[in-house]
């Protein structure tokens, strides 16, 4: 459309028209195409006020408003270079006294018209304007009506019920979705549509089903014939047409309406147990009494920060659903305004059975997921923050707020500034190759979709400096890069170990004798001293021979033989080739080793535990481990 009016817009040869002749007329064609009915009507006046002086009586400026305003037409008038004092738009001097004049009568007659319909603005403001998204205002559409009831009447002979209306409230918006087309030869019916040669690609389902897994005989199923079905387990449970009636049955018997469960306070309710989309509870059209009784019944909400806990149901035979009734005070459009009254919004909220409780670990007590017990000291040291490092953070956190971003104490990228990119790009590219006829340019992205994708200026020179003072709060030792080597396939490696990554151990203590840890009398061989137990587990997969449970027949007697089994257990969970299967079992097997004796190793065992903490040296997969081993080395 636009492509057309530009083909049939060209300026007038006629000198003696004026902008006041140019309004009329378009006036008495609006009258004449729309008559009395109830179309948006819009007069758009692109001028730069550069003709014949418009007539300096006023009675023909009101003449013409009361003509606009009799007719409900909005008149939008778009100068080039016209002052704006707000946008901060002048023209620069000297300006034209014809233009000046012409200029301000024609901000004369819009200033009698009701806003917004009707505008006077810059051309560089409308341009700016132009750059920017636009939500698609969508006029509401009655979702539901039911009567709202407070009390049971099957039970109650005095209950209050009256009529409700519900409408949309707000709705999730989504990227515009892509028809599937395919180009097709050219023929007589293409050549006049719109797009010759784009065919629209039709979807076509078809049933069928193999006899034996890798069969390419296909055979084909009629629609008609396929029962929904159930998997249980291994079983496949088929329900027929009858007895899919029965499920539904107490749903058939449900009616359209809202009944008051009960009354919570709003902190109560959980952020995240409210689901999809909101509504607006208002009283029946028409109806004062309706009305009355939902601004009363919000009010007294809202004067008790509560919420009513509803079950409803939106029409007959329709599922049951539960939600929440929020107060909301809606004001008028107009700032200033007094509040026009109170509503009530709907938000949906989920069964108890729906939910998947998940517990969080807590961050200050790793085995109270376990439900136990309490950290030691010594180990608050290591997983606890010190205060020094939550005055670090909240510092941090602070410097970071939005709201200080802004020199005139303005907020930064309030929401109605800030555009989704993927909707609004998608709409720009495909406004852009319509109007243009081009797909092969794309045109660049707005500057509104991509000015807060990134912090404020000042924000980003102090982030550096509070980075460094947040890591000086406690030394953080470097982690050593592991070093790794590959089997090679060529030197006769173990077929299973082929093309993988092997983890060399780190060295043991210097203390360890290794004389007496590699005699035949200490020698701790996987066949003569360690009894693996091959117990299957569907929980545990890739464990180490090496790293599963040892019996009580696997410590000997011998002080440095414990000793020596302990260090090389531990040695086991630090030399990164324990998994998050593999390190709860080590772990276990060092609590083993330290209940064999103790008065003695429980200190050596805490020892190793604390010191590779403070280093570093814990692989990430044994972290948890390690913290559950800490704590019961404590209890011992």
């Amino acid at each position: 459309m636009l492509q057309q009016l530009n083909q049939e817009l060209v300026p007038t040869e006629v000198k003696s028209a004026d902008i006041i002749s140019a309004i009329v007329v378009a006036v008495d064609q609006i009258k004449v195409f729309c008559r009395q009915l109830k179309y948006i009507k819009n007069i758009y006046l692109l001028t730069n006020a550069r003709h014949k002086p418009i007539s300096d009586t006023s009675s023909d400026i009101d003449a013409i408003r009361s003509e606009l305003l009799s007719s409900n037409i909005n008149l939008k008038v778009i100068g080039i270079d016209f002052d704006d004092e707000v946008a901060g738009l002048t023209e620069p001097a000297p300006k034209d006294p014809v233009k000046a004049a012409n200029e301000e009568k024609l901000r004369q007659l819009v200033s009698g018209m009701p806003q917004p319909g009707s505008i006077f603005a810059n051309a560089q403001e409308a341009i700016d304007t132009l750059q920017l998204p636009t939500a698609k205002r969508v006029r509401p559409v009655r979702a539901f009506a039911c009567k709202l009831t407070l009390g049971d009447p099957t039970t109650y002979q005095n209950v209050l019920s009256f009529d409700i209306e519900s409408f949309p409230c707000v709705r999730e918006a989504s990227a515009q979705s892509a028809s599937t087309y395919a180009v097709g030869s050219t023929n007589p019916d293409n050549l006049t549509s719109v797009n010759p040669g784009l065919q629209e690609v039709k979807r076509v389902t078809e049933y069928f089903y193999t006899q034996e897994e890798g069969d390419t005989k296909e055979v084909t199923v009629d629609p008609a014939e396929i029962l929904p079905g159930y998997k249980f387990g291994a079983e496949i449970v088929v329900l027929s047409e009858e007895e899919q009636k029965v499920l539904t049955t107490d749903q058939e018997n449900e009616q359209a309406g809202m009944q008051v469960i009960g009354f919570v306070k709003q902190s109560g309710i959980k952020r995240y147990s409210l689901l999809g989309n909101t509504n607006f509870v208002v009283g029946s059209k028409g109806s004062l009494e309706d009305s009355l009784a939902v601004g009363s019944l919000a009010a007294a909400l809202a004067q008790e920060q509560s919420a009513a806990i509803v079950r409803y149901v939106t029409k007959d035979a329709a599922p049951v659903q539960m939600g929440a009734l929020f107060p909301h005070q809606v004001l008028a459009e107009e700032e200033g305004d007094e509040p026009r009254g109170w509503v009530l919004v709907l938000v949906s909220l989920p069964f108890d059975q729906d939910v998947r409780r998940y517990r969080f670990p807590p961050l200050l007590n790793r085995s109270a997921m376990a439900g136990s017990r309490a950290m030691s000291e010594q180990t608050q040291k290591l997983l606890v923050p010190t205060e020094e490092m939550d005055d670090a953070m909240e510092q941090f956190i602070e410097d970071h707020d939005l709201m200080a971003a802004d020199e005139g104490g303005y907020e930064y990228a309030s929401p109605d500034q800030v555009f989704n990119p993927l909707i609004h790009r998608i709409k720009h590219v495909v406004k852009y190759c319509a109007l243009h006829d081009a797909t092969d340019v794309i045109p660049p992205i707005l500057p509104a979709l991509t000015k807060y994708l990134d912090q404020p200026p000042a924000q980003k020179r102090k982030r550096h400096g509070k980075f460094d003072e947040l890591l000086g709060t406690t030394p953080v030792p470097p982690k050593k890069p592991a070093t790794t080597k590959v089997v090679d396939d060529a030197a006769g490696g173990d077929a299973n170990s082929k093309g993988k990554k092997a983890m060399p151990r780190k060295a043991l203590d210097e203390s360890i004798n290794l004389d007496n840890l590699l005699s035949g009398a200490n020698a701790v061989p996987a066949t003569d001293r360690v009894q693996i137990k091959q117990e299957p587990s569907a929980e545990i997969s890739g464990v180490a021979p090496e790293d599963e449970a040892i019996s009580s027949d696997d410590l000997g007697h011998d002080h440095n033989h414990n000793e020596q089994l302990l260090r090389i257990t531990f040695a086991k969970l630090t030399a990164n080739e324990g998994s998050a299967a593999a390190a709860p079992i080590i772990a276990a097997n060092m609590v083993k080793i330290v209940k064999r004796e103790p008065a003695r190793l429980r200190g050596l065992a805490l020892e190793l535990v604390t010191t590779a903490f403070a280093a570093g040296e814990i692989p990430d997969p044994a972290v948890d481990a390690m913290a559950d081993l800490l704590q019961t080395l404590e209890t011992l």
